[in-house]
């Protein structure tokens, strides 16, 4: 699965998840129905969010697999090995 921190307007990806999480919490002390001001500041607030955490975790996070010997039928791999890659 692919990281998507969404668009500005919070209409996919992560920065909708986060956007529907603000507006859906009952202890947000929003206004109901919100301002159009409201609006606009979760989904910059929401978006921001999203795009941070994407990056960063495409800039820093490493998945390491280790296969054990024999897991793919006799001696392959020989010995033990450690699969690293990136995550996008």
């Amino acid at each position: 699965m692919a990281l998507d921190p969404g668009n500005s307007a919070c209409t996919t990806g992560l920065s909708k998840r986060i956007y529907d999480a603000l507006v859906a919490a009952p202890s947000s002390g929003f206004s109901s129905p919100l301002a159009a001001a409201q609006v606009d500041a979760l989904k910059a607030i929401a978006h921001s969010v999203a795009t941070s955490v994407v990056d960063e975790i495409t800039a820093n996070a490493v998945v390491s697999i280790t296969v054990p010997a024999g897991a793919f039928g006799a001696s392959i791999p020989p010995s033990p090995y450690v699969f690293t890659v990136g995550v996008s």
